[in-house]
């Protein structure tokens, strides 16, 4: 399939590297993530979707007067908006070269409708 993005990542003591590859290109050099710093945003985007799944629990034909203005869903998405962006800056770097190589290469292939598909190893 055309515009595929690989990604690898392997762990290495306290970080991990993060690798793509687009179509048949060979791997990128690594970017060195912290593990720690990984998962405290990661654990931060879990917690917000299980707040998701919470609320589609209590509400599961989301009604309105069960939540009147909406006010408890807006703040759950934007909650989980908020950490799954900090998560992306956690991955994304913008000070960094090879940060914004894998933008670059990111876009396309997330780009929605048919240009392409992201990859996950």
């Amino acid at each position: 399939m055309a515009d595929e993005l690989e990604l690898s990542l392997d762990p290495n003591g306290e970080e991990i590297k993060l690798r793509w590859s687009k179509d048949d290109e060979p791997p990128s050099k690594p970017l060195r993530l912290k593990i720690a710093h990984l998962r405290k945003k990661s654990r931060d985007v879990r917690d917000a979707l299980t707040a998701l799944n919470g609320y589609v629990c209590t509400n599961q034909k989301l009604e309105e007067e069960k939540d009147p203005g909406w006010q408890r869903y807006a703040g759950i998405l934007k909650t989980l908006r908020q950490k799954g962006e900090a998560l992306h800056a956690a991955l994304l770097d913008e000070e960094d070269p090879r940060s914004q190589a894998f933008a670059r290469h990111q876009r396309p292939a997330t780009g929605g409708g048919t240009e392409g598909q992201l990859l996950r190893r």
